[in-house]
């Protein structure tokens, strides 16, 4: 993370709260996949605390956030992602201090619910 941004415009972590490993390191969350909120905004303060050391950094920071359900991590340890989880996750990217992101589902279904229009002012 700290030397690839310095050669690049653009970083893109893929941020999926259902891809971290249960107890992990981000205040000890059992089920992550659970926690989309909290997974996300700590990550990407973390991301932004290593990188902030970096003298010439020019990478900018746009996550991945997932738009899939993850069944195989087993009943009680995964949720049905809808409008509520991803919309969880952008807020905790805007939060965490970034302006973009990328939704993912492999499908290429997207909740879009979840996200707002512009107004055409």
């Amino acid at each position: 993370l700290e030397i690839v941004g310095k050669d690049i415009d653009y970083i893109s972590p893929m941020v999926y709260p259902s891809h971290y490993e249960q107890n992990q390191e981000l205040d000890n969350i059992r089920w992550p996949d659970l926690e989309p909120y909290t997974i996300v905004y700590k990550t990407l303060l973390k991301a932004k605390s290593r990188i902030a050391k970096v003298p010439g950094y020019n990478a900018k920071v746009r996550p991945y956030l997932q738009d899939f359900t993850a069944p195989w991590l087993g009943k009680g340890r995964y949720q049905v992602y809808g409008p509520e989880q991803v919309k969880a996750q952008i807020k905790a990217t805007y939060d965490a201090g970034y302006d973009e992101w990328i939704l993912w589902n492999a499908n290429n279904v997207f909740t879009e619910s979840a996200l707002v229009k512009e107004k055409n002012n």
